[in-house]
């Protein structure tokens, strides 16, 4: 009888373990998605960011190349040299803030690329670290259902054990 104490004894000893051990996997998880998240959060702010500004770059260079439009119109129509100059010269403007505008459109959509392709790695990260978690979630149970059997067949024979 002592022996079969002894054993029961370890048995439930070996799955304490195995549960702590598991316990402490999904807390180092807990800990990397915790920084994954802390990491996400800047990076989806500035994402958000970086695209709003570029919908108002966009915004603002249709404004300007619709007032380019209408300056060049006026150009064609200008009645005097002077107008005429005025005019180029108002155009001339426009086209070099067109072009500066470009350029900011493309840096943005360059840098918001990289933050995105950044956020899609650590986005994917996360989802694996989310699914090992669940394993060993899963993996905690299966050991806990498979205790829990084990302790109803001692209760049974212990009962079995008693009535005689």
């Amino acid at each position: 009888m002592q022996e079969a104490y002894n054993n029961l004894n370890n048995s439930i000893d070996e799955f304490v373990k195995e549960l702590d051990k598991i316990e402490e996997k999904i807390k180092k998880v807990d800990d990397e998605l915790k920084s994954i998240k802390q990491e996400l959060e800047p990076l989806e702010v500035e994402i958000l960011d970086i695209s709003s500004q570029l919908r108002e770059a966009q915004r603002e260079l249709h404004q300007k190349l619709n007032k380019a439009k209408r300056v060049r119109k006026q150009m064609l129509n200008a009645q005097t040299d002077r107008q005429f100059e005025m005019y180029e010269k108002d155009y001339d403007k426009l086209m070099k803030d067109i072009n500066n505008l470009n350029k900011k459109i493309e840096e943005l959509k360059e840098k918001y690329e990289e933050l995105t392709t950044k956020e899609e790695k650590l986005l994917e990260k996360e989802f694996k670290l989310e699914e090992k978690k669940a394993k060993l979630y899963e993996k905690r149970d299966s050991i806990l259902r498979h205790t829990q059997s084990i302790i109803k067949r001692l209760s049974s024979k212990i009962d079995r054990v008693k009535s005689y």
